[in-house]
């Protein structure tokens, strides 16, 4: 599917889904994604290390991430394969407040009290990198 997709003039879309790919799972199929990528996403075609009839990960190296977020995450079947280095490409961090360090003065001068704060939004302006499935 990936494959037809072009850019804006027109060239083929490179996506890499093998190398940089990342499986992104609701929370209920994250059972399931563990089973296939296996722990540090190591587990290669030819292992199946606990016996089970499910051999293991078919692209040595992918890893998963769970998409929760309440009603406007994923759904319960509903998954997804990325390029995860397009992803970068195409994200767009807003900042509603930029990174800072608050300090509290506190009574005893040998103790201090340091607090980081960010408050921000993360969104895509570009899905082509990512190939959601359709779990009908």
């Amino acid at each position: 599917m990936a494959n037809r997709f072009v850019t804006p003039d027109g060239m083929p879309f490179l996506t890499d889904y093998y190398s940089n790919g990342i499986l992104l799972v609701s929370p209920e199929l994250e059972g399931r994604a563990r089973e296939i990528c296996g722990p540090q996403a190591k587990i290669a075609p030819e292992q199946n290390p606990d016996g089970s009839s499910f051999a293991a990960n078919p692209v040595w190296g992918l890893r998963y991430m769970v998409i929760g977020g309440g009603s406007v995450g994923f759904q319960k079947k509903q998954w997804a394969i990325a390029d995860a280095s397009l992803l970068r490409e195409c994200a767009k961090i807003v900042y509603i407040t930029r990174p800072t360090v608050i300090r509290a003065e506190l009574d005893n001068p040998l103790i201090a009290r340091i607090v980081p704060y960010v408050d921000f939004s993360v969104g895509w302006g570009d899905a082509r990198c990512i190939i959601f499935s359709n779990p009908a």
